[in-house]
């Protein structure tokens, strides 16, 4: 049977209740930044890709209205239609 290695603890950590000790012994390489960094460009350019046609649309809709209703009483007799 293989002994463990002593962990690494930080005073003062915070963690879930129940959660071993908190290991400062592992870091990340520069390879593994660079990943995550690739994967973060990836999905927010997929976000951006679905969500500002539908921005667009929204505010040509907001800008359509208001022209609408510029007179004072524009916005009540819209009101009073429906």
């Amino acid at each position: 049977m293989a002994q463990q290695q002593p962990t690494k603890v930080m005073s003062g950590a915070v963690a879930y209740a129940g959660a071993g000790p908190v290991d400062l012994s592992s870091k990340y390489s520069l390879d593994t930044y660079l990943r995550f960094g690739l994967a973060g460009a990836l999905c927010c350019s997929v976000t951006h890709t679905a969500v500002v046609p539908i921005d667009v649309v929204k505010t040509r809709l907001q800008v359509r209205t208001a022209f609408r209703m510029k007179k004072i009483g524009g916005g009540a007799e819209a009101g009073a239609r429906k």
